[in-house]
């Protein structure tokens, strides 16, 4: 005989979840925007800082831009995960507790 209080229920709010997947989709969205704004935005100073480091400065925002890039598809890809998984989770969470109510 089936014990229906021996059905593991699944702890946790997925839709909670999924809010905060969006959420960190949305930064990994908007990071590689925030990169390319501080590499403009220190490339708009050349014309006024003259100093023999310029070039070296300058060349050192390059970067940033593209680990912005690299990181905000990394958020990107990790929100992706987690609503993934809140989604099938709350199907499971939907199916036990089906089965606990039969």
């Amino acid at each position: 005989m089936i014990n229906p209080t021996e059905i593991p229920q699944i702890p946790g709010n997925m839709t909670l979840l999924g809010e905060h997947a969006n959420a960190i989709t949305g930064v990994g969205n908007d990071f590689p925007d925030t990169g390319a704004r501080v590499h403009s935005t220190w490339q708009g100073l050349s014309p006024h800082y003259i100093a023999p480091e310029a070039d070296q400065l300058f060349a050192a925002t390059g970067p940033v831009q593209t680990v912005s890039t690299s990181v905000g598809q990394d958020f990107t890809t990790v929100g992706s995960a987690l609503s993934t998984y809140a989604t099938e989770v709350a199907d499971i969470k939907t199916r036990l507790e089906t089965l606990r109510a039969q």
